[in-house]
């Protein structure tokens, strides 16, 4: 039926929800799960002038991403200790651009 399973996740109770069913879908079917997480960095680039003499930007980035891919890769960890195939991606959407990173 399905072979390939694509669920985005944020640090959210639902989006945990979804990933649960998400990866119970793929090992049950025998299906590749994808998991995708949004780094949006919108808002800092919108907002940077005023930002930028406060925080630095770069690093609030940084640590945006390194949030994001902690979360993939524990998300990943929990599908392939049931016997999933995964793998994750962490889109960016700073400048209204994404930007996929597959790992």
């Amino acid at each position: 039926m399905y072979k390939r399973i694509l669920v985005a996740i944020d640090s959210s109770t639902t989006a945990q929800k979804a990933l649960d069913e998400s990866i119970r879908m793929a090992h049950a079917l025998g299906a590749d799960l994808c998991i995708a997480y949004a780094a949006d960095e919108a808002s800092l680039v919108q907002h940077g002038m005023g930002l930028g003499s406060y925080i630095d930007i770069e690093k609030v980035k940084g640590e945006i991403r390194l949030a994001g891919n902690r979360l993939l890769e524990q998300a990943v960890a929990k599908a392939v200790a049931v016997g999933c195939k995964a793998e994750h991606m962490l889109l960016e959407s700073a400048n209204r651009r994404i930007r996929r990173r597959y790992h």
